[in-house]
């Protein structure tokens, strides 16, 4: 029986790149760009909308703060109001029935902090071999590494993800931080030269991804809800548009996502 093919609920996201295992594919960007609320909602996309295991390890946020921002995108209620506690009835009755529906589903989330690869690498077998996840997705990377050593511990936990990868048949989503030389020039749109630890990266990556947003740095309103991905993969460059929906910690394509 074949699997069913996992799609990032993005439409031109999905005509551009294919998730499907193996592959290990990077999003990088500036903080604050919305990282984590776009890989969350690719794994929850394919979860909740296709039924397909996944496994979200979270290094910095807790279990309970990446739940919540998966509530406030699929309940679309603003995800500040859901942390502060300050809801109406009606929120509060479908911030509940949400928060059930994750709970029973097959988004597995692990809140890790500062585990070695050794133990990440553990947690990925265990849930692949026991759950049939599909999809990892760690955020983020450089929280994996100290300040000591960090390029070759770098370079080893990015070659034990990629053997993991292909022994397993799975695909890592990685969020990961930029070179802080990014800050320093005025041409804010990220690329290749950004990268933290580039040639490692460019090595074990099927894909690189960043996420831009360019009202953040010009203040355009033509583009306030904006978002660019840039897709990097077999050495060819390309750019698709998304919405932002900050308050909903999330973003969406253009067109509504239908599941063929």
């Amino acid at each position: 029986m074949e699997k069913e093919i996992m799609k990032t609920g993005f439409i031109d996201l999905d005509k551009t790149i294919n998730i499907n295992e193996p592959k290990i594919i990077f999003l990088g960007g500036r903080p604050g760009m919305g990282k984590t609320a776009l890989a969350m909602n690719i794994a929850s996309n394919i979860c909740l909308k296709q039924n397909i295991p996944v496994l979200i390890l979270s290094i910095e946020e807790s279990k309970n703060s990446v739940i919540n921002r998966i509530i406030a995108k699929e309940s679309r209620i603003d995800i500040s109001k859901i942390r502060l506690n300050e809801l109406d009835e009606r929120e509060e009755n479908t911030v509940q029935i949400q928060r059930k529906l994750i709970e029973d589903s097959k988004i597995f989330i692990e809140d890790i902090g500062l585990q070695s690869i050794g133990k990440v690498i553990e947690l990925i077998r265990k849930y692949v071999n026991e759950n049939n996840v599909r999809l990892i997705a760690i955020d983020y990377l450089q929280l994996m590494c100290d300040s000591i050593m960090t390029e070759i511990r770098m370079k080893n936990i990015l070659r034990q993800l990629k053997q993991i990868s292909k022994e397993l048949k799975i695909t890592i989503l990685i969020t990961s931080q930029l070179s802080r030389t990014l800050e320093e020039i005025d041409d804010c749109r990220p690329n290749i030269n950004n990268l933290r630890n580039k040639e490692d990266i460019l090595k074990y990556a099927d894909i690189i991804m960043f996420l831009y947003r360019e009202n953040d740095f010009y203040k355009n309103p033509e583009k306030k809800d904006i978002a660019e991905v840039i897709i990097i993969q077999n050495a060819v460059e390309k750019i698709i548009e998304i919405i932002f929906e900050g308050k909903y910690s999330g973003f969406k394509s253009f067109k509504e996502w239908v599941l063929l």
